[in-house]
Protein backbone atom coordinates (compact mmCIF):
# COMPACT_ATOMS: atom_id res chain seq x y z
CA UNK A 1 0.00 0.00 0.00
CA UNK A 2 3.10 2.52 1.02
CA UNK A 3 4.60 1.63 -2.52
CA UNK A 4 1.17 2.53 -4.50
CA UNK A 5 0.70 5.84 -2.24
CA UNK A 6 4.51 6.31 -3.20
CA UNK A 7 4.09 5.99 -7.35
CA UNK A 8 0.83 7.64 -7.30
CA UNK A 9 2.72 10.75 -5.69
CA UNK A 10 5.34 10.16 -8.56
CA UNK A 11 3.22 10.56 -10.73
CA UNK A 12 1.75 13.72 -9.75
CA UNK A 13 5.38 14.87 -9.34
CA UNK A 14 6.04 14.13 -12.89
CA UNK A 15 3.06 16.13 -14.22
CA UNK A 16 3.20 18.85 -11.58
CA UNK A 17 6.15 21.07 -13.92
CA UNK A 18 3.85 21.07 -16.82
CA UNK A 19 1.30 22.57 -14.50
CA UNK A 20 3.97 25.47 -13.54
CA UNK A 21 4.14 26.62 -16.89
CA UNK A 22 2.57 29.76 -17.94
CA UNK A 23 -0.82 29.68 -19.31
CA UNK A 24 -0.20 30.09 -22.70
CA UNK A 25 2.99 27.95 -22.93
CA UNK A 26 0.38 24.99 -22.83
CA UNK A 27 -1.13 23.67 -26.19
CA UNK A 28 -4.63 24.32 -26.97
CA UNK A 29 -6.76 22.91 -29.38
CA UNK A 30 -6.00 25.35 -32.19
CA UNK A 31 -2.26 24.73 -31.55
CA UNK A 32 -2.37 21.01 -31.36
CA UNK A 33 -4.32 21.20 -34.67
CA UNK A 34 -1.90 23.14 -36.97
CA UNK A 35 0.89 21.13 -35.28
CA UNK A 36 -0.87 17.68 -35.69
CA UNK A 37 -1.89 18.16 -39.02
CA UNK A 38 1.31 18.65 -40.14
CA UNK A 39 2.28 15.54 -38.59
CA UNK A 40 -0.28 13.72 -40.46
CA UNK A 41 0.65 15.48 -43.48
CA UNK A 42 4.29 14.08 -43.18
CA UNK A 43 3.24 10.81 -42.39
CA UNK A 44 1.09 10.80 -45.50
CA UNK A 45 3.69 11.88 -47.64
CA UNK A 46 5.45 10.28 -50.15
CA UNK A 47 8.13 11.18 -52.46
CA UNK A 48 6.26 11.06 -55.74
CA UNK A 49 3.80 13.01 -54.44
CA UNK A 50 6.32 16.12 -54.44
CA UNK A 51 5.29 17.63 -51.36
CA UNK A 52 7.64 19.97 -49.18
CA UNK A 53 7.37 20.76 -46.07
CA UNK A 54 9.47 23.65 -44.43
CA UNK A 55 11.76 23.94 -41.34
CA UNK A 56 8.66 25.29 -39.58
CA UNK A 57 6.68 21.89 -40.30
CA UNK A 58 9.26 19.92 -39.22
CA UNK A 59 9.57 21.90 -35.92
CA UNK A 60 5.27 21.71 -35.39
CA UNK A 61 5.75 18.23 -36.35
CA UNK A 62 8.55 17.48 -34.20
CA UNK A 63 6.21 19.51 -31.22
CA UNK A 64 3.16 17.11 -31.86
CA UNK A 65 4.53 13.98 -32.03
CA UNK A 66 6.95 14.40 -28.87
CA UNK A 67 4.16 16.09 -27.04
CA UNK A 68 2.33 12.98 -27.67
CA UNK A 69 4.98 10.33 -27.17
CA UNK A 70 5.43 12.34 -23.54
CA UNK A 71 1.56 12.23 -22.94
CA UNK A 72 1.01 8.45 -23.43
CA UNK A 73 4.38 7.29 -22.06
CA UNK A 74 3.02 9.34 -18.70
CA UNK A 75 -0.09 7.56 -18.79
CA UNK A 76 1.45 4.41 -19.21
CA UNK A 77 3.70 4.71 -16.23
CA UNK A 78 0.52 6.30 -14.33
CA UNK A 79 -1.48 3.41 -15.26
CA UNK A 80 1.12 0.52 -14.12
CA UNK A 81 2.78 2.30 -11.09
CA UNK A 82 -0.41 3.28 -9.41
CA UNK A 83 -2.30 0.46 -10.23
CA UNK A 84 -4.68 2.66 -11.97
CA UNK A 85 -7.39 1.99 -14.72
CA UNK A 86 -6.69 4.15 -17.81
CA UNK A 87 -8.31 7.21 -19.28
CA UNK A 88 -8.33 5.16 -22.42
CA UNK A 89 -6.93 2.05 -23.83
CA UNK A 90 -4.48 2.20 -27.04
CA UNK A 91 -4.28 -1.11 -28.85
CA UNK A 92 -1.30 -2.70 -28.81
CA UNK A 93 1.26 -1.16 -31.04
CA UNK A 94 -0.31 2.16 -31.32
CA UNK A 95 2.30 4.72 -31.73
CA UNK A 96 1.91 9.02 -31.27
CA UNK A 97 1.62 8.87 -35.10
CA UNK A 98 -1.98 6.81 -35.30
CA UNK A 99 -2.58 9.27 -31.74
CA UNK A 100 -1.96 12.57 -33.68
CA UNK A 101 -4.20 11.34 -36.29
CA UNK A 102 -6.99 10.69 -33.99
CA UNK A 103 -6.61 13.99 -32.37
CA UNK A 104 -6.68 16.03 -36.28
CA UNK A 105 -10.18 14.18 -36.66
CA UNK A 106 -11.35 14.75 -33.05
CA UNK A 107 -10.55 18.34 -33.35
CA UNK A 108 -12.00 18.42 -37.40
CA UNK A 109 -15.19 17.54 -35.86
CA UNK A 110 -15.33 19.19 -32.69
CA UNK A 111 -14.12 22.73 -34.30
CA UNK A 112 -15.92 24.69 -31.31
CA UNK A 113 -13.26 23.25 -28.75
CA UNK A 114 -10.06 24.51 -30.60
CA UNK A 115 -9.91 27.23 -27.80
CA UNK A 116 -9.96 24.49 -24.80
CA UNK A 117 -6.92 23.06 -23.04
CA UNK A 118 -4.88 20.83 -25.30
CA UNK A 119 -4.49 17.49 -22.58
CA UNK A 120 -8.21 17.52 -21.97
CA UNK A 121 -8.66 17.42 -26.14
CA UNK A 122 -5.96 15.00 -25.86
CA UNK A 123 -8.03 13.05 -23.50
CA UNK A 124 -11.34 13.12 -24.70
CA UNK A 125 -10.24 11.88 -28.84
CA UNK A 126 -8.41 9.05 -27.26
CA UNK A 127 -10.93 8.24 -24.59
CA UNK A 128 -13.66 8.25 -27.78
CA UNK A 129 -11.42 6.65 -30.06
CA UNK A 130 -10.51 4.01 -27.49
CA UNK A 131 -12.92 3.45 -24.77
CA UNK A 132 -12.13 0.66 -22.25
CA UNK A 133 -14.26 -2.32 -22.01
CA UNK A 134 -15.94 -2.06 -18.81
CA UNK A 135 -14.43 -6.35 -18.95
CA UNK A 136 -11.16 -4.66 -18.16
CA UNK A 137 -11.91 -3.39 -14.44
Amino acid sequence: MRDKIRLAIFCVLLVAPTIALAEDSRPNGNKLFTQCSKAVAMTDATEESGQRFSPEDYVQASFCLGYLSGFLDMHAICQVTAGHRGLFCLPGGAISAQAARVIVKYLQEHAEKLHEDGVTLIILALKEAFPCSLAKK
